[in-house]
């Protein structure tokens, strides 16, 4: 049973995928053919067999009349004539009912047969044939007396009606081909088959044509569908000639195919300037890139600068530090000289040479506010430098200007300080030069280096004042350097970040390298690479 199911199921596959390949056309043709078979062969068979079946009806019930009539005719002779009389009527009412039958075109065969069996009288053209009834239908008769049966004979079927004539104890047979009486039943059966094929003709060539009528056009659209699915967008539908189904199913595929071709050509111009737009943004950061990295480098260096510029300037305050200790000694010197010029003149000469020790350091502080004079000269052209890239960079430098003006303003600042001190210096070394003068002086008068000593205190005051005054401002050039230095640190770092190029170590930094001018030239090239291969795509597609 399982198995039976399998090859059932198998054999519906089989015609299920024989059938969904066939053409549209064709599956047409076969349903509208088999419908019409279908049809034909229930009308014809219902009418055949209804007019078979009434045929026969009608046809026992006439043969049971006239085997009734004529039975009760040859009993009502059998208590009227003898039995040579008896033979003859019978012999003649059994030829009239023959001849009536072959008015009607009916072959019959008439028989009378007494109670054994044996023909007493028989008309028709199978006089002579003793067997023309079977055996089995003679005993029926015999045994029934009067009734209806079919027997064949040979390949001729017959349908017989029987009755019994007690007077005689005969029995009257009248037998009457059934291909005979049903010889009209088949010619309309004939007919109406030859109808039938007419008709299965008829409406296979209609089918055909109304099919192709549907196929064509429909076989038509796919065509135009197949190459529209391709990518050919000029091809259109038939819109005349078809039908109106397929003329408005032809006109709305049109209109699609041409609202979308005019779709993919304003695409298509989309993904070129996108295209265009990608290549311009990739090319803008990436030089963008390489600005902020040149301008980082200069940032890098003039880092470098303000720190050897704070290196000296941290010299310059130890140097401060010694010339005011130096000071604070000379003052010594001279308190003592005050005091004891009459007494040691010995000391005189001591005094003279802290004096020309002291233009020595002089000395060594003016080259030293060279230097410092020469770094504030550079770090004011370095800042101006700087503001030029910040002007470059344009947005992005616009933190980075402030804090170049602001370096130019601490250099300028710085240099006149050093300009001060360096006047303040030479003054010094003028005045140490006369004090060497008077000290030698004092040498030949006491009193005049007493006078001389009592003048290069004031001078000294002054010095330490002077010195003082430009050890503060040294201080703060060097507070202002530490400042600029950790500007210029920072600075470096938002060049870095913003070029993509920093190390990132919080979240918060990774967000801003998100959006630094690296990822935005990696993305502009990922969008450039899109928009080409979008591109590629819509190429495939041909448009008006």
């Amino acid at each position: 049973m399982i198995t039976t199911d399998i090859i059932n199921r198998k054999t519906f596959q089989k015609f299920g995928k024989w059938w969904f390949n066939l053409k549209f056309q064709t599956q047409i043709m076969i349903m509208f053919t088999t419908l019409v078979i279908l049809v034909v062969i229930l009308l014809g068979g219902t009418t055949y067999f209804t007019l078979k079946s009434n045929m026969e009806r009608l046809i026992t019930d006439n043969l049971n009349l006239s085997v009734k009539n004529v039975g009760d005719k040859i009993e009502l002779f059998t208590s009227t004539v003898d039995s040579r009389e008896l033979r003859n009527k019978a012999g003649y009412l059994m030829t009239q009912e023959l001849a009536y039958f072959s008015n009607k075109g009916i072959g019959a065969e008439l028989r009378l047969i007494d109670g054994d069996g044996r023909n007493v009288i028989e008309l028709g053209e199978k006089t002579g044939q003793s067997d023309f009834i079977p055996q089995p239908a003679i005993e029926e008769i015999i045994k029934k007396k009067s009734g209806t049966l079919f027997f064949e004979n040979g390949r001729s079927k017959y349908n017989a009606a029987y009755v019994n004539i007690p007077g005689k104890n005969w029995i009257y047979v009248s037998c009457i081909s059934v291909d005979d009486y049903m010889a009209p039943i088949n010619k309309l059966r004939n007919f109406t088959l030859t109808i039938g094929l007419v008709a299965i003709a008829a409406s296979f060539l209609i089918c055909f044509f109304v099919s192709r009528r549907i196929a064509v056009p429909l076989a038509a659209m796919l065509q135009v569908a197949g190459k529209a699915g391709t990518g050919d967008l000029t091809v259109r539908a038939h819109e005349e000639g078809v039908g109106l189904e397929y003329s408005v199913l032809g006109k709305s595929f049109n209109k699609m195919l041409n609202d979308l071709a005019i779709l993919i050509n304003e695409f298509q111009t989309l993904v070129e300037d996108l295209l265009a737009n990608s290549k311009k943004i990739n090319f803008v950061a990436d030089n963008q890139v390489e600005l902020i990295q040149e301008t980082g480098l200069l940032v890098n260096d003039m880092a470098s600068s303000v720190q050897e510029i704070s290196a000296r300037i941290f010299e310059t305050e130890e140097a401060g530090r010694e010339v005011r200790m130096a000071v604070e000694s000379g003052r010594s010197a001279l308190r003592s000289i005050l005091e004891n010029i009459n007494e040691n003149f010995t000391l005189m000469e001591d005094q003279s040479r802290s004096v020309e020790f002291l233009s020595g350091h002089l000395d060594k502080v003016g080259q030293v506010l060279d230097i410092i004079k020469d770094i504030s000269e550079r770090t004011h052209l370095l800042s101006l430098n700087a503001s030029i890239e910040a002007a470059r960079a344009g947005e992005y430098g616009r933190g980075f200007s402030v804090v170049a003006d602001e370096i130019r303003k601490l250099a300028g600042i710085a240099g006149q300080s050093v300009k001060e001190i360096s006047e303040l210096t030479n003054a010094v070394k003028v005045e140490s030069k006369a004090v060497l003068e008077k000290v030698e002086a004092g040498r030949k008068g006491a009193k005049e280096g007493l006078l001389l000593t009592g003048n290069a205190e004031g001078y000294l005051n002054n010095i330490y004042r002077s010195i003082a005054n430009a050890d503060e401002r040294i201080t703060e050039i060097s507070r202002s350097m530490e400042q600029i230095s950790t500007g210029t640190g920072q600075v470096v770092l938002t060049m870095r970040s913003v070029a993509g190029t920093a190390e990132m170590e919080s979240d918060a930094i990774t967000d801003a390298h998100s959006s630094s001018a690296r990822k935005v030239a990696e993305l502009a090239r990922e969008l450039a690479v899109k928009a080409q291969s979008l591109q590629g795509q819509l190429l495939k597609f041909k448009t008006i």
